[in-house]
């Protein structure tokens, strides 16, 4: 999680989640819901416009930029 305050919902909710995955799992067995708070450098990062949203797929495919200059395209 990333807050105080997910965690808490989280905490608050736990004993429901529980039930029903238990329900739905068909499980008798001990189920336990661990929450953590992530380090800042282990938060995702969510592109929301379109040029976030290409340099995002350039780090994780450095060949588009090659395709973007062999094809002429631009980012509007």
């Amino acid at each position: 999680m990333e807050n105080d305050i997910q965690v808490d919902w989280i905490q608050k909710n736990k004993n429901t989640w529980i039930a029903i995955l238990q329900e739905q799992l068909r499980n008798t067995f001990p189920i336990q819901i661990k929450v953590e708070i992530l380090a800042p450098n282990e938060r995702k990062i969510i592109p929301y416009t379109n040029i976030d949203k290409w340099k995002f797929l350039q780090e994780k495919h450095p060949h588009l930029s090659f395709l973007q200059e062999r094809l002429g395209l631009e980012l509007e």
